[in-house]
């Protein structure tokens, strides 16, 4: 025998192994047939894995408060991401490598409670580029607040100073001191409680 002759035997083999998944599908009943098919379909897979994440959410609704803290658990959410990969990809070990990629990008490297955190905004070059901006520039990048909130501390900080510079001109010449913001305060509640 040569080496066409082994290959001969090899081909044969296939077509008989194919051949023996195809009478063990036809031996199944027509009930495990269809569901076969439904296993193996892709659209239903996918139309499956949609429903799951769109009513998953009402899933919660059952849930106890104690099972709700098992749940906050960081390490059962960990689990549940391996799971969720695990189930697209139906591979252990490519789950296993993508949840730890996705666990270290989404806990550490994105996390800003993380040391790891990387968008923090740069310190080089900041003390210079601040003190040509101002105060507002700085309280601007390091607080956290929307540009709303800016805007509204930003109206808030120039009316005490309008208050406060009213309120040191009407003191006498002889006794201009400094006002405290508790002062204006003060003085703006009870020009609040008047009014109504």
């Amino acid at each position: 025998m040569d080496g066409g002759g082994i290959s001969h035997i090899e081909s044969e083999m296939n077509v008989a192994s194919a051949a023996t998944a195809v009478e063990a599908v036809q031996a199944l009943n027509p009930i495990e047939a269809l569901l076969l098919g439904f296993n193996t379909n892709p659209y239903f897979i996918g139309i499956m894995m949609l429903l799951l994440n769109l009513g998953g959410r009402f899933l919660a609704m059952e849930i106890t408060k104690e099972q709700e803290k098992f749940f906050q658990n960081p390490w059962f959410r960990r689990v549940l991401i391996f799971v969720v990969i695990f189930v697209a990809t139906r591979n252990v070990f490519v789950a296993f490598w993508m949840a730890l990629v996705i666990i270290i990008i989404i806990g550490f490297v994105f996390n800003e409670n993380s040391a790891l955190y990387i968008l923090k905004p740069s310190v080089k070059g900041g003390a210079e580029k601040f003190q040509n901006q101002g105060a507002e520039a700085v309280a601007a990048a390091v607080s956290p607040l929307t540009p709303e909130e800016a805007d509204i501390h930003k109206k808030l900080s120039e009316k005490l100073a309008r208050a406060q510079a009213a309120a040191f001109e009407k003191q006498p010449i002889g006794q201009k001191a400094v006002v405290s913001s508790y002062d204006i305060y003060q003085m703006n509640m009870m020009k609040l409680g008047g009014s109504s």
